[in-house]
This record gives C-alpha cells, structure tokens and sequence, in this order.
C-alpha cells in the first residue's frame, strides 16, 4: 500500500498560555548564589537559620547583628547584613521592609566600587524585583550584577548570576534566550539544540564536574525548565531528573518536581488531541497526565514539612486542580485502578476543598499570593455555575492584593476574570465595566497578552448588549494585538500551541461570524475583510505549527486572480457553512447552507470513510454531492469559464479531496477543474512551468532495508524508472538513499523536481514524522533541513516536491496544514501527496501519466492541470474507478 501525508510539523511542539507567566515561574524564583565570606559570626549564625527555612529568627539575629555593626562603623559589614536581612523579609512576605534593607544596602556599597558585596546585594535587589512583579527590573539588576562579577574575575558569581538573568527571561517568555544563557554561563556551546540524547549527555557531564554544588543544582534545574518552557519536552525531562537526584533542600526539590509535572501535563496537552485522530490509544496520552499528578503529589509532601513556604506549597493543589479540570472537560476515562484520578467531581471538589483549608484566600500579602488567587479563579470560573460564587470572592481578594501592592498587571487580571464571571452570569452592563477597567490597566502597562484577551471579552459582551459596531472594533482590535503578540512570542521562542485552539482561533471566527452577519449580506469590502481574516487565521495556525514568523508572506485574498481562477473559502461556524468564492476582477459571492456544525462534521467525516473505500460504495455519490450541493453548485454558473479552482479549506474540509466533489453525474475533475489547495496566502512568488528547466531528483526504496520489518515496495523501482523516461533524472534506490546522499544532492545540483518514495509516516506529532532511508529513519525536521541547505549555495527553490509514502499515522484535518508548512520549511513552490493510504501500482500508474502530461506539455498546462489529467486517466482505467484510488492525491502551493 502507499500511503499520504497526514502532516508535518518540522520543528518543536509548542505549548503555554498567553497568561500571567510569572504566575507559572515564580513558584521557582532563584536562591540566590550564597555569599562565599561572612564578615561576623553572626551573620554566619543568621544563614544556618535561613537555610533552616526558619526566616523570623535569621531576620531577629541579622537585625541584632545591624545595629551592633551600625554602632562600630563597620560600613560594609552594616550593608552585608541589610543584603541578608532583605532576603529574609522577602521569604516572610514583609516586602516593603525587603525594599527598604537592599536599597540601603546598595547605597552603602555603591560608592567603593565593584566588589562582591555589591554584585551579591545587586542579586538580592532582582529576586525582590521579581517577586515583585518587575521581570524586567529583575533582568536589569542580575545583568548589573553579572558585570561586576566579570570585573571581578569571579567565574563562579558570573555563573550563578547568569542563572538568576534566565529565571527573569523565563517569566518575559524569552526562553530560547534563557537556554542560552545557562549554556553560556556553563561555557558550553549556546544554540540550545538538544534534540538528541548525546546533546543531553554532553550538557549532562558539564554540568556534573561543576564544583560549586548550588550552581549545579540550580542551573540544571533552571535549564530542564527553560527548555520545557521552549518545548524541548524529551531534554528538559533528562536534565530535570538529573536536577532532582542531586542533594537539596526540600524546597529545591518540590520546585523540581512542580516542574516535571508541568512538563507531563505539557505531553497529556500534546498527545491528547492525537486520540480524536485514532493516531495513538487513550492510554498512551494519559500516562503522562497520571505522571504529572504523581509528581504534584510528591512536591507537596517534600513541602508539608515547610509551613512557611506557603504560596509554593499551594501550587501543587492548583495545577492538580487545573489538570483535573481538564481531564474533565476532555472527558477522558479514568485511569485503572489504584492510579491517581482527577476527573470526577467528587475529587474536584476535594481538591477545592483543599486549598480553602490551606489559607488561599488569606495568604499575606505578595505577588505569589496573588498569583496563585488569580490561578485558583481561573480554574472555577472553568468550572461555571456552581463556583461562581467563590471565584467572585477570590477574584476580589486578589484585586485588593494587587491593589496593596500597586501591581498594576495582576490589577488588569483580577479586574478582567471578575469581568468574565459576570459575562458568564450575563450581567453585561458590570461585565462591560469591569473588563473595560481591565483593558485599560493592561494597556498602562503594555501587558498586550492581556489587552488581547480583555479586547475579545469586550467583543463578546458588545455583540451580546447587540452593539454590533462597538463589537466589530472590540474583534479588529484584538486580532491586531494577537497578530503583534504572536509575532513577538514567535521570535522569543514563546511556546503557544496548546492555547492555540482555546485562545486564538476563537477569536478569528467569531469576528468572521460577525462580519458576515452583516445587514448588507453581499458588501463587498465586509467580504474581503473575511477573507482576509480567514487568511489571517490559516497564517497564524500555520505559523503556530511551524513556529516561525510568516508575516512577510502576502495574504491571497489580497492579490490579484488569472481570469481562469477563483478562489473558494469554505467557512465553518457554529450554526452554519459560509461559503465565499472570489472570481477575477474581483468580484465576490457569497453563499449559506444553514446547518448545526456536528451535522456537517458528521457529513463530512461519513464522506472520507467512504472515499477510502476500494470500491463505489452505495453511499460516497449521495454524500459527495451533498458537499457539492454546500460548495460550488450555487455558484456554478459564475464558474463556467474557470480553469482553476483553488480552495483555502477550513476545518474539517481540509480531510477531504475536493477532486472528489460530485455534482450527481461527474466528479470535479472530470468537469474540467483542475484543484489546487493553499493555506490563504501564496508561500512563494508564482513562476510558470514554461520558465523552468526541469530535471528530477528521485529517491526510492523498493527493497526491506536492514533490520526493518517493512515489506518490500517493488512497484517503487519501476516508479522512478518511468520518471526518468519523461524528464533527466537522477536516481538514488535502495542502497544509494541515505540521508548523506540526499544532503549532497539537494546542495550540490539544481533539481527542480524532488521525488521521494519509501517507506513513512506523516504526523502532526513532529515525533512521529519521519521517512526511511536505506540505512536510517529521516526525521520531519531532518528532513527540512536538508532541503533547505539549496539557499546558501545560490540555488532556485524546488519547484515541486512529491512525497509517495507508504504508512501514514492515522489521518486528521490539519494534514494540508503539514503538507503546507512543508512547503514552508522546504523552499518548494508545490508539494503533492495523498491523504490516505493507497495501492503501490495505482500510484505508480498516476505519477506515470502525471509526469508524462507534465513533460510533453510543458509550458502550455499548470501543474495542477497535470495532476487533474492524471487522475482522469486513472478513474477510466478499469479497476481504478473508485475515488480510493485517483482521489487522495493533493497539489498544495503554486498550482501554475
């Protein structure tokens, strides 16, 4: 059989919301690097007690020792002591005194010039920063104290104040610069791929012949987090479990630990939606949300001997909470017995329980406490009717917080969630009022994750109290500011996949949803601008797939058409199928099927069983016209002089093949429409056929390769063979497809075809994806990368990629996402494939007639036009009639 491919992700999985950060980070705020000298016994006495975690008596002892050394004139020792004394009334929550000391302190040794005191009290001055709320202040202060280490020579306090830089980085989001600074400050090479275990292996043993115990442990630790946090989910594991075997206190252990249970909870949130797919069992996502409970529930009890550590002690209850929620939602099923379960409402409720008990909602003062009231609201307000009351009350309590501490950010965001809780007791007036305030502090202080967030809300309740204009604006403005914030997280490494389909793609359909309920239902403009964000929408997910920055690329609704080309936008919402079709001259239509979205999705995925079937079964004429009936038959008779029809499809159109389409007595492509796919915009310029000179590149196997349990592919042979028979080629089977030989290729000679067929499977699980070679498997990143090593030699990018594979990972609607943001990665101006697994010879059949129809008509025909003639003649020949076999094969990209 061959096979399709499902998707592509080359790249890291991404994950995190676009929330409070520092909420997420601050449970691990750095220790700082200890001070190597006491100048008294009695600061020596006060440290054993600090690191007793006994904080009131190390401060009664630090606070004697300042008034006997105030009353010596001992000028270095008095602001060595108010250094300590800051850090002890950080640790008990006394942050205005905390300001105080250190501020002292800095002014005392600011004037001797650079010394350890004063790089030492410039660490003090960043954890009470961060804590604070003031990442950036953080960042500045640890960066000052960097410098005076380095004027100092010192390697070790250079080391560990660059450790403290990335904790400050972690909480802005610029987690790839974070990695790189603890590889820096541990001299090993900074470009932060640690894709493969040897890479762990080597950050691994540098960091076990460091000296200093603390800098190995910190550092470790914050590393493992910055590349969790950066999505290098399998490296970030490796070295927070080599964090947590090194001897540390109990705290240092339960903040490991909090972070190999992120790190779980980040593989539940990436394996999870693969089980609507079929691509793997419920069983293999759940593990590791069972793995992230268990590590929650160790934190706590390294904890639960620490009392004073109250804010951190709380936070394994609340991701407990918040994953519980989750696995509620999702409806998971419970685990087997005598595993941990979170799901039920009982242990829900439990587990709220827990956290009244444990003083939530009367924590002390500080931007902990408020961070995690602010956590435990958002998980009630998921949790609707029946919490409302308490996540009223908690939201409060953490306004007034955020209030004492003139905290600004966390103001907007309690400000924001009571605004929320109201909109979802439609209480729209105060709603309005509160998330108003809201957006208004997020803006003060530039918070634009928020502003974004509030913006839609506002949306939301506008279209609620029917101010349709107010509305419109609310949307437009929040779109602007995810495109801005999404484009700063993106060259900040930010990692935001998981929150893409809860926070991002909501926001774009129902600003679509509203543009087209436009009273003037076939405005014209109203109709570009929902194109557009469609557009908007299919850029961003494929960014977010990719994780790079596509802005620069043209939107195609913006561009001009041929005049034997339209464009078709099959829109999905909620209660009904929006369909716009954009001819030339720019003339647009519009069309509407009133339909509940379960209905269609329904329709749709019976129509893709149906298809794959071998054979015309009774059902696939009838449900294929239907779809036909929703997307081209009311615009039949404006298509009448169209050549090419192009579909930016959406949702769970994006499983089918439109070729396929039945009008009742022909499939589309019988009718003379050749069908190309892109995702809203034009990857690469458009170059005609007629302007290239083309040669193919083949790679195939047609033989097991060793140690391989695959069967043996031998119509590949003939395949390749029949390529070279219409064009030069260059080919490369069994033994001569390795990766090396594919690498030299690719950068040595000006292919402009590249066909590869082997052995594979295609995933939106960038783990998943790869392509067998003869003596290895081919990652999806790999294979990325050496096809884009033709720029710097000065090379044309490919004109068309062909990827024949023979297993698939189960298929789901983001497969033309992958097969696009190959497009992306790979330089190629098309990519073709299949969306299902089909037979060797009937593959190798379409591609004979695709190149033949390519090659002897060249400059005259599109390569879409190729693809379409091909299949014609594969549904004629006897045998092949069902879509099953001609159907699954996709050009995706430049159809000329």
């Amino acid at each position: 059989m061959r096979s399709s491919l499902t998707s592509v992700c080359i790249g890291t999985a991404l994950s995190g919301a676009m929330l409070l950060g520092a909420a997420q980070v601050l449970s691990s705020t750095p220790e700082v690097i200890p001070i190597d000298a006491d100048s008294s016994q009695g600061i020596a006495q006060g440290r054993a007690l600090y690191r007793q975690g006994q904080f009131s008596a190390a401060a009664r002892i630090w606070q004697q020792e300042q008034e006997r050394l105030l009353s010596v004139g001992d000028v270095l020792g008095h602001a060595t002591v108010l250094n300590y004394l800051s850090l002890a009334y950080q640790q008990l929550g006394r942050l205005s005194e905390a300001e105080d000391a250190i501020a002292t302190s800095l002014t005392l040794l600011q004037s001797s010039g650079p010394s350890q005191p004063y790089a030492q009290a410039l660490n003090t001055q960043g954890r009470l920063r961060l804590i604070l709320g003031q990442p950036e202040a953080a960042l500045t202060s640890w960066q000052q104290a960097t410098a005076v280490y380095q004027q100092l020579n010192d390697a070790t306090g250079t080391a560990g104040s660059r450790i403290n830089q990335a904790q400050a980085m972690e909480v802005l989001g610029l987690y790839r610069r974070a990695c790189k600074t603890l590889l820096q400050a541990s001299n090993l090479p900074s470009d932060c791929d640690l894709s493969t275990p040897e890479q762990w292996r080597s950050v691994l043993r540098h960091f076990e012949a460091q000296s200093d115990p603390q800098l190995k442990q910190v550092g470790l630790r914050t590393l493992g987090n910055s590349l969790r946090l950066a999505g290098q989910l399998d490296a970030a594991g490796t070295i927070l479990q080599a964090s947590l075997a090194l001897p540390q206190t109990p705290v240092d252990r339960a903040i490991t630990l909090l972070n190999l249970g992120k790190l779980e909870h980040r593989r539940y949130q990436h394996l999870r939606p693969l089980i609507t797919s079929a691509a793997i069992l419920p069983d293999a996502a759940l593990a590791p949300a069972q793995q992230a409970l268990a590590y929650w529930q160790q934190a706590d009890l390294a904890l639960s001997s620490d009392a004073q550590i109250q804010a951190l002690a709380l936070q394994s209850q609340l991701h407990r909470l918040s994953l519980g929620i989750e696995l509620q939602q999702n409806q998971d099923a419970p685990p087997p017995a005598g595993q941990m379960s979170l799901q039920d409402k009982p242990q829900i409720d439990q587990v709220i329980a827990a956290l009244r008990r444990r003083g939530i909602a009367h924590l002390p003062t500080s931007y902990q406490a408020v961070n995690a009231q602010l956590h435990f609201t958002q998980s009630l307000v998921r949790l609707g009717t029946e919490q409302r009351p308490l996540a009223l009350t908690m939201a409060n309590t953490a306004l007034r917080q955020a209030q004492e501490l003139q905290n600004t950010r966390a103001e907007s965001h309690a400000l924001g969630l009571l605004g929320q809780i109201y909109e979802q007791n439609q209480q729209w007036a105060e709603s309005q009022r509160l998330t108003e305030q809201a957006l208004v502090k997020a803006q003060t202080v530039r918070a634009t994750d928020l502003a974004g967030q509030w913006q839609w809300q506002l949306g939301r309740i506008y279209q609620a109290r029917r101010q349709r204009d107010a509305a419109l604006n609310a949307y437009e403005a929040a779109i602007a500011t995810l495109t801005n914030n999404r484009r700063d997280l993106l060259a900040l490494d930010r990692n935001i996949q998981a929150s893409f389909q809860a926070d991002v793609e909501p926001v774009y359909r129902q600003f679509v949803d509203l543009l087209l309920q436009s009273p003037d239902l076939n405005n014209n403009a109203r109709l570009q601008q929902a194109m557009e964000v469609i557009d908007t929408l299919q850029r961003v997910e494929l960014e977010n797939f990719l994780r790079c920055d596509l802005a620069s690329i043209v939107s195609l609704a913006q561009q001009p058409l041929a005049a034997d080309t339209a464009l078709i936008y099959p829109i999905l919402l909620s209660d009904r199928i929006e369909v716009i079709v954009r001819l030339p001259g720019g003339q647009i239509q519009r069309h509407t099927t009133r339909l509940p979205q379960p209905q269609v999705e329904a329709t749709l995925a019976q129509l893709r069983v149906e298809l794959e079937k071998s054979y015309i079964s009774k059902d696939v004429h009838a449900l294929s016209q239907q779809v036909y009936d929703w997307m081209i038959r009311p615009a039949e008779s404006e298509l009448a002089q169209i050549k090419n029809l192009v579909f930016v499809l959406d949702g769970s159109f994006r499983d089918l093949p439109m070729a396929a389409l039945h009008d009742g007595d022909q499939y589309l492509v019988e009718k003379g429409y050749a069908v190309a796919l892109v995702p809203g915009l034009q990857l690469l310029p458009s170059r005609s056929l007629s302007q290239t000179r083309l040669r193919a590149l083949t790679f195939g196997l047609s033989e097991t390769p060793p140690l391989q349990a695959a069967p043996p592919l031998p119509q590949v042979e003939e395949e390749l063979t029949q390529i070279s028979a219409y064009l030069p080629t260059r080919q490369h089977l069994n033994q001569a497809f390795t990766p090396v030989e594919l690498q030299r290729e690719i950068q040595s000679t000006p292919y402009s075809v590249v066909h590869i067929a082997t052995h594979g499977q295609f995933s939106s699980d960038p783990e998943q994806t790869y392509l067998q070679t003869w003596n290895q498997r081919l990652q999806g990143s790999q294979l990325s990368s050496i096809l884009q090593d033709r720029a710097p030699q000065g090379l044309q990018p490919i004109e068309l990629l062909v990827l024949s594979a023979c297993t698939t990972a189960a298929g789901d609607n983001r497969a033309i996402l992958g097969l696009a943001g190959l497009a992306v990665q790979s330089g190629a101006r098309s990519t073709m494939a299949s969306l299902w697994s089909i037979g060797d010879r009937s593959t190798a059949q379409l591609m004979r007639h695709f190149y033949q129809t390519l090659t002897t008509q060249q400059g005259q025909i599109t390569k879409a036009e190729a693809l379409r003639q091909a299949q014609v003649k594969l549904l004629k020949t006897p045998g092949y009639e069902a879509p099953g076999f001609w159907a699954p094969f996709l050009l995706v990209g430049d159809w000329r």
